[in-house]
Formats: C-alpha cells, sequence, structure tokens
C-alpha cells in the first residue's frame, strides 16, 4: 500500500517558528515532525508520495528519496485544503486498490495507523473537546460506519471529530471535493457523500501539533514510558 503524506502548509499558529522552516521540520521529541509521521506508518506501506507546499525545497532536501529503506517521491500542492493536497498526488494513486493518507504535523503512537488497514474506506477518529473548536461532531452508524456530520456543536462539548488519517480509494477523486467557506478542498467533508462506505476507526493514540504549546505538550506525552505500548487515550 501507498502512502500520501500531506506536508504542503506553513502552520501559521506556530508563528515565528515556521518563518523560515515548514511546519513538518519542526523538532518535537528529538526528531522532526514528519520523521515522527513516517516512523509511524505501518509495515505494509511500500513508499510515500509527499505532498509539499511552502519551502518544499527544505523538506525534499532533509528526507532526500528514500526513508530507511522506503522509498519517497514528491507532488506539489495546488489547491487549498486537504481535499486540494489530495489531489495533488492523484496521478501516483490511480493503480492502488487503497491508499493511506495522513498529515505530517500529526503524532501517533505506535500501531495506531494500523487500525485503518482493511478491505474498506477508514476514517479516523478520536473523542473529547478539539482544542480548535469546530462546529461539527461525527456521526456514525451502529457498525461504525460513517453517515454525516453534527452540526453548530457548542465549543465545550465532546464529541467524536477526526485526526486526519484516512484509508481510501482513488474513486474518491470521482467527484470533486466539498470546499468550505474559506475556499479550502476538505477531505472528511467529502467523505459522507462518496459512493463507497467509510467505517470509522478509533485513535487512542494521537497527538496533535498546532501551536507552540502542544509541541511542549507533546514532547511531556513521548517522555512517558507508557506512550505507543498501550491502548490510553493521549488525545488530551
Amino acid at each position: 500500500m501507498r502512502a500520501v503524506i500531506l506536508a504542503g502548509g506553513r502552520g501559521n499558529r506556530m508563528g515565528t517558528l515556521t518563518d523560515s522552516l515548514p511546519k513538518p521540520l519542526l523538532m518535537v521529541g528529538g526528531k522532526t515532525l514528519i520523521e515522527h509521521v513516517l516512523d509511524a506508518l505501518p509495515v505494509s506501506i511500500t513508499d510515500c508520495v509527499v505532498v509539499t507546499g511552502y519551502r518544499s525545497g527544505d523538506i525534499v532536501s532533509f528526507l532526500g528519496t528514500n526513508y530507511k529503506g522506503r522509498p519517497l517521491s514528491y507532488t506539489r500542492q495546488k489547491h487549498m485544503g486537504t481535499g486540494g493536497a489530495l489531489c495533488s498526488a492523484k496521478e501516483s494513486l490511480a493503480n492502488e486498490n487503497l491508499f493511506l493518507v495522513v498529515g505530517a504535523d500529526d503524532i501517533f503512537g505506535t500501531g495506531e495507523l494500523d487500525k485503518l488497514l482493511g478491505k474498506t474506506a477508514s476514517y479516523g477518529i478520536t473523542f473529547g473537546t478539539p482544542k480548535m473548536h469546530s462546529p461539527y461532531g461525527i456521526r456514525f452508524d451502529e457498525n461504525g460506519y460513517l453517515t454525516g456530520w453534527h452540526d453548530n456543536v457548542p465549543a465545550a462539548t465532546p464529541r467524536f471529530y477526526g485526526v486526519g488519517a484516512y484509508v481510501l480509494p482513488p474513486k474518491v477523486f470521482a467527484e470533486s471535493f466539498h470546499r468550505l467557506g474559506n475556499g479550502e478542498y476538505s477531505i472528511p467533508h467529502s467523505l459522507p457523500r462518496q459512493p463507497f462506505p467509510v467505517k470509522t476507526c478509533l485513535m487512542e493514540q494521537w497527538l496533535p501539533v498546532n501551536t507552540p504549546e502542544d509541541i511542549a505538550n507533546a514532547e511531556g506525552v513521548l517522555g512517558r514510558q507508557d506512550w505507543g505500548t498501550n491502548s490510553t487515550a493521549r488525545n488530551q
């Protein structure tokens, strides 16, 4: 299976930290964010397509064409948002039955991304209150298949929400991605209308890294002996 790593954003919420460095190359716990992502990939991932944008040359120069024996290729992001980034890798995915998609700015515990692998499309989710408020919550049926969204969820209300990790088939490109009000094309908002079922999958060890404070929090969690060794949730 091939993986697509979405690494095109600048990371404006990081402030001056990304003035001269792309967000995927920020150091967290002794290695870059994108190295954390690459190290968390399932062993069945054969190679990766890295979608770059802001300061793309820095990422290419840092990683090269091979990471720990796994070939890397690159493409430039042409449109905004996760959907826009994924579409930039479309030509590289035409012959895949399924492919993994994950952002370059999240840290997953050992084995978490393996949970997404199977014979159907899947969507990684978690439960809690998002630090960056979103008015949406995920709805799914009794079998765990995505059915839609809860709209206008109050800011302090716990809900199921996505972690930015997916397994998808090439037919996801058959229709245009949902366009948000800010002009970005969104993968998650496009999933409920797909002609194929999407299974939700609970991610229990996931660290979003969007602000300098998140870096400090992540380094504290990564230093715990139980990180990556059990199913204790780490998304708080």
